[in-house]
């Protein structure tokens, strides 16, 4: 297993995270699995180093659900890009223009939070 460290700022203070070859793709953002945390072990969830409690998801009212990791979030939760130009994870509102394409300035934002598209590395298929 590769390991590769993710460096994620964050109000200024720079974090790294292992990179394996399971991932999660957010936008442009590529996340190992183990950035995940299960939330019924310590009732935290965990995407790259930010930690966030389970109260800043927003409980699903149905059954359908979208998986992120051991995020469980309901497809409520995503606000359609191509009606108000936001996407909801939880409770975090990302503007469409959070996320930069890479080919543009190598950048992504999640909210306030930028990382270098050199930060994450390609998945490779497995032999």
């Amino acid at each position: 297993m590769r390991l590769a460290a993710t460096l994620l700022v964050l109000a200024g203070l720079a974090v790294a995270a292992p990179v394996t070859d399971k991932r999660t793709n957010i936008g442009y953002i590529q996340l190992s699995n183990s950035d995940f945390v299960k939330p019924e072990n310590n009732k935290r969830t965990q995407i790259g180093n930010i930690q966030l409690s389970d109260s800043d998801f927003v409980k699903p009212e149905n059954n359908k659900r979208t998986q992120i990791g051991n995020i469980q979030l309901s497809n409520s939760d995503f606000v359609k890009p191509e009606n108000n130009k936001r996407t909801q994870i939880g409770n975090i509102q990302l503007s469409n223009s959070d996320f930069v394409k890479p080919e543009n300035n190598k950048r992504t934002n999640i909210g306030n939070l930028q990382l270098a598209n050199t930060n994450f590395v390609e998945p490779k298929p497995s032999t």
